[in-house]
Formats: C-alpha cells, structure tokens, sequence
C-alpha cells in the first residue's frame, strides 16, 4: 500500500494537499511552487530524517563488507547518510538518486537546478550547490509550511529556484 511504502504523513498531506507519495516524487513541484515544495521536504527532514539511527542491519553489512579481501563498495537508494553514520567509509557509498545532505554533520544541503532538464523539463546546464540547513530551517514560517522566497535555494547560473539533489 502507499502508507506502507512512503510512511503515509497525514499532517503533511492536509498542510500541502498532495499524498506523500505525491509529494515524494514530484521534481516540477520545486518549479511551480519552491516555497512549499522546500517547506515540505524541511518539515520532513527534520521530523524523520535528522531523528534517525542506523539500525542493526547496516552493522551487519559492514562486517560482511570488513570481510572482503578484495574490497568492497555499496551503492545505496538511501538519501539520510545512514551508511556512513553506521561507520561505512563515505568513499565507498553511493547514493544513486543523491542525497539530502552535503555533509554528515547535516549542516549543509545539496541542491540543484529545478530547470536543469534531469527531469525533462528545462534548459539550464544545472550544477550542484549546497546551502546551509540553518538558513532553510530559519526560513521556514510553520503557519503556512513554507520557506519564505528569501531562504530559498536558487540556481547559481540562471538564478531560477533549485530544488534538493535526490528525488
């Protein structure tokens, strides 16, 4: 079911109208509406993605991996760093569609480009950028869920709204 796989957030869903899943997968969301779009993933990061803790079963995988005499390397679907923060080596993980933070002190984010053209729309040659957790965080106005225009990542070339390095 959706609530099974995306975590179903019914506060989140009331506050942004859309389904969780909705709001997971949607990249021109960061185009049509970047305050809201950024508001959500912030209000997300910070209620699931900052709380959490490496569960058993990354240590498990590590050992397997301390065992491999001929080296070893994990590519990963995850986006929270939790490989690393299980004590994997950060030069043998990767995140194959990014990752929320540009660091494991989660004090930076990694964005790019709304329009870059990686989801079929746009036209800017794109590039990576980071912008401090704090300044999303302290632009966030609960009220309405949304980072004020101000906070807000842009484009370091055309100057139009970014949006976070996964989806």
């Amino acid at each position: 079911s959706e609530q099974a796989q995306w975590g179903e957030n019914p506060e989140l869903s009331r506050v942004y109208g859309k389904s969780t899943q909705q709001l997971s997968e949607n990249a021109t969301w960061f185009q049509e509406d970047p305050g809201a779009a950024w508001g959500c993933d912030v209000r997300r990061w910070f209620s699931t993605v900052l709380p959490a803790t490496p569960h058993q079963g990354y240590h498990v995988l590590n050992s397997l991996c301390a065992r491999q005499k001929d080296g070893w390397f994990i590519a990963t679907s995850n986006i929270d760093h939790q490989h690393i923060f299980s004590g994997a080596d950060p030069n043998r993980v990767y995140a194959m569609h990014g990752e929320v933070f540009a660091n494991p002190s989660q004090t930076e984010v990694r964005y790019q480009c709304s329009f870059d053209g990686t989801d079929g729309i746009g036209d800017c040659p794109g590039g990576l950028w980071t912008a401090t957790t704090a300044t999303l965080l302290n632009g966030l106005d609960e009220a309405s869920g949304r980072v004020r225009e101000e906070s807000l990542p842009c484009c370091q070339l055309c100057h139009r709204p970014g949006r976070p390095n996964y989806l």
